[in-house]
């Protein structure tokens, strides 16, 4: 969410012929501009890599969205469900635990909506072109965040 936190994600992309890196992973959201950084410090080494989240604010409810994303990264990649991909099947311990970070996670969800403040149509559009919102990417940010058009 802009202006909230800042997230980079460890995973491979195709370079083409010529020279441009082109990411192939499915998203849930269209997503129109993605830097990427290569590091060659991290190897690939058929475990997931845990995301880099950075917090742009010091509002508590952002830190607790923060630390929770790093908490489920933990839990699912605790003991043998290191090395799984897909599916995985959890025992009654480990699903009743999972599912108190999932409804954490859907109340704090709710809470960041309030959190971030959707732009106001005279306000500078998020991709930094200088224009006004409601000229610009207003209506595409609206719908991709759920909010009510003006």
């Amino acid at each position: 969410m802009p202006g909230l936190f800042i997230e980079a994600e460890f995973h491979a992309v195709w370079k083409s012929p010529e020279g441009k890196l082109i990411d192939l992973n499915p998203r849930p959201l269209k997503t129109e501009n993605i830097l990427f950084l290569p590091d060659p410090n991290i190897i690939y080494d058929g475990n997931q890599k845990n995301n880099f989240r950075l917090a742009l604010t010091n509002n508590p409810t952002v830190s607790k969205f923060l630390k929770l994303h790093d908490k489920i990264f933990e839990f699912m990649n605790r003991g043998e469900r290191k090395g799984q991909y897909g599916e995985v099947k959890l025992n009654h311990k480990d699903a009743f635990e999972y599912s108190l970070m999932v409804e954490e996670m859907a109340v704090i969800q709710m809470h960041m909506k309030n959190v971030f403040k959707p732009l106001g149509i005279y306000d500078p559009c998020i991709c930094g072109s200088g224009k006004k919102a409601k000229w610009c990417h207003k209506l595409k940010y609206l719908e991709l965040f759920d909010y009510e058009k003006p």
